[in-house]
């Protein structure tokens, strides 16, 4: 038997920034750089732009756009690696005109996306080779994924953990899902994606403790935004048992008497470790290994700024697994949060500092942090 496979014949051809594939026309890319804070676009090699920004950039002539009619050039912007930069549009000529700003369709001045790897699009119209106008739009991005290596919870508030109603937060890694108590769900403004909690009564709370029983590291990361709640103290996040027993408390807490963010092991306090100001956001990421070798027991994280520690080891805490949460004590319900919580992650290990940049490099742009 002989098999024949039939190959069909494709043509192709490319001319005026267009490349034709058996008659289905696309548009070929421009691949552009920039030199001393300007970008060089010419009109004739098509009506498509791609640039990874390398400088920051003040300048965009653009040459041979047509004199007569509309034209419309699109440019994808990507922000660098490691290092951010501005582009600025208001030094635009067109077929070595003067320079003039865009006028812009959108509300406010283009402003790129300064996290790392953002990609911005811009769209400039052109009517009879006139002044651009021009409409954007910002930070598109591949979802940034926290390190998964002993991941034992994550409320994403913000993104996929709530979907707007009801009183199930999600678990995005396992089955740890916690029961919203009085929190109110914010779907728009300042503090989009996020529950208030009212310092009163409002809890997210689970029986599913993420961490084992007795577990002698751990790390939580948490995203929030807290308000003054009389002259209380605050747990922003504990994990204990069910009655008020020594050492099993771990707790990331808030003194208001000491204005400082500290760990609480009932017993083992270490409440002044790093001080805070309320009425903005913060990252905290707080860090317990019990039997550290050699520097820390206890260490906690300012954003990405190591900002305070416990030195030593520190064998007599023994973490309970009865219940976790975010906004009380456990299990009197006392000490209640005032504010607004966007995120948390639990650990079932210590982060190293590098994981905690990166956590931090992902999500400050969501949060202006």
């Amino acid at each position: 038997m002989v098999s024949k496979i039939k190959v069909d014949e494709i043509e192709s051809s490319q001319a005026g920034g267009t490349i034709s594939i058996n008659s289905v026309t696309s548009d070929k890319v421009q691949t552009l750089t920039s030199s001393s804070g300007a970008i060089s676009i010419n009109a004739a090699n098509g009506k498509l732009g791609s640039i990874t920004l390398t400088e920051s950039i003040t300048d965009i002539d653009f040459t041979n756009v047509p004199s007569t009619g509309l034209f419309e050039f699109t440019l994808k912007i990507t922000q660098g690696s490691s290092t951010t930069y501005t582009v600025s549009t208001d030094k635009i000529t067109v077929n070595s005109g003067s320079e003039a700003s865009s006028l812009n369709k959108n509300i406010s001045a283009y402003t790129a996306t300064s996290s790392v790897n953002a990609v911005d699009v811009l769209v400039f119209t052109f009517i009879n080779a006139s002044t651009p106008l021009l409409e954007y739009k910002t930070n598109y991005a591949e979802a940034y994924v926290p390190p998964q290596s002993g991941l034992a919870l994550h409320w994403d508030i913000y993104g996929a953990s709530y979907e707007g109603s009801g009183s199930s937060v999600d678990d995005l890694v396992g089955s740890k899902n916690g029961t919203v108590n009085g929190a109110t769900y914010q779907s728009s403004g300042t503090y989009s994606g996020s529950f208030y909690f009212d310092g009163s009564n409002d809890d997210i709370t689970t029986s599913s403790a993420p961490l084992s029983s007795g577990q002698t590291a751990y790390s939580y990361v948490a995203f929030f935004h807290p308000l003054q709640n009389s002259t209380l103290n605050q747990v922003i996040v504990e994990q204990n048992t069910s009655s008020q027993t020594a050492n099993t408390r771990g707790a990331l807490f808030l003194s208001h008497s000491n204005g400082t963010f500290g760990f609480v092991g009932e017993g083992n306090d270490q409440a002044n470790v790093t001080s805070f100001s309320y009425g903005q956001n913060y990252m905290i990421t707080l860090m317990v290994d019990e039997n550290a070798a050699s520097g820390n027991w206890l260490e906690i994280y300012d954003n990405a700024t190591l900002a305070g520690t416990a030195s030593g080891t520190n064998t007599t805490l023994n973490l309970g697994d009865a219940s976790f949460t975010i906004g009380k004590k456990i299990p009197n319900g006392n000490e209640r949060f005032k504010g607004y919580f966007y995120q948390l992650l639990v650990y079932s290990r210590k982060l190293t500092s590098s994981e905690i940049s990166s956590i931090y490099n992902g999500y400050k742009s969501r949060y202006g942090i």
